[in-house]
């Protein structure tokens, strides 16, 4: 969240909201200790998942009026080029603009001269990844259910028939999904992912954490080689930790290997 505060800066957003399910009220918590002073925001929440066009629907009934809105995957991190990607949406009055990477997989999108899309499901013959990054204006609800889960894609490709939908290509290193245990995981253990986002940093005479949150206290005697930790984590003396991951406010003891522990149970780490 605060990567994307700092990104939001210059693009200066009339109304912010943000889409919440899991663990709402730590969401709401840690956006409102980063963001900027004077910003309008607001939370969408969704007892159940909607999908990213479901959750975009939902989020414009709480902006009123209209103008061009900016939706961003909340399992990215990035450095995108949101000026560019403006000025294209502007230029050539488009219902949408998507920022699309030819530097990462999975490539699946295509595109014919003036940068139109011709497909977002091509995985045969893609040219770039969607980077979960894009502008839109609010005619494309037309092409969204009313309620109900709902993807973004398929709203996308309906829409291709009478109005413009196309990619601005921004070929970067940085950018990087994050919505899956495995590339949260290697974020943390590859060290040039490390190196690029700068993520976390060990507590003194712990080299085995790979991060650590705020408050975190680790006992003399604990053991641990990859561990990442998360906001008030107690490890206790004795404890080994090895491929772990612990969440907010738990307390560690024993042994664990290629786990996630949370206050609400334990769980494999991959696979």
């Amino acid at each position: 969240m605060p990567r994307w505060a700092a990104a939001l800066k210059d693009v200066k957003p009339g109304c912010v909201v943000l889409n919440t399910h899991h663990l709402p009220e730590e969401i709401q918590r840690e956006w409102e200790s980063v963001v900027p002073d004077g910003w309008r925001y607001s939370f969408s929440y969704e007892p159940e998942i909607l999908d990213t066009a479901g959750g975009l629907r939902e989020g414009l009934r709480r902006i009123a009026g209209g103008g061009t809105v900016l939706v961003v995957n909340g399992d990215v991190i990035a450095d995108p080029p949101l000026e560019a990607l403006l000025h294209a949406h502007r230029e050539h009055g488009a219902l949408c603009t998507a920022w699309v990477n030819p530097s990462h997989p999975p490539k699946s999108v295509t595109w014919e001269k003036h940068h139109r899309v011709v497909s977002f499901q091509d995985h045969t013959s893609g040219r770039a990844v969607f980077c979960g990054v894009y502008l839109g204006e609010r005619e494309i609800l037309n092409f969204i259910p009313d309620t109900g889960p709902f993807p973004i894609i398929p709203a996308l490709e309906a829409a291709r028939a009478g109005h413009i939908v196309q990619v601005h290509v921004h070929e970067s290193p940085d950018w990087c999904d994050i919505g899956s245990i495995e590339r949260y995981w290697s974020l943390h253990t590859d060290e040039s992912l490390r190196k690029r986002w700068t993520v976390g940093g060990s507590p003194k005479n712990h080299a085995g954490c790979l991060a650590s949150g705020k408050n975190c206290a680790i006992e003399r005697g604990a053991h641990l080689k990859n561990a990442l930790l998360w906001d008030n984590v107690q490890i206790r003396n004795g404890a080994s930790l090895e491929n772990v991951i612990v969440t907010d406010n738990v307390t560690v003891t024993g042994k664990h290997q290629n786990q996630i522990i949370t206050s609400h149970g334990i769980h494999p780490l991959l696979g």
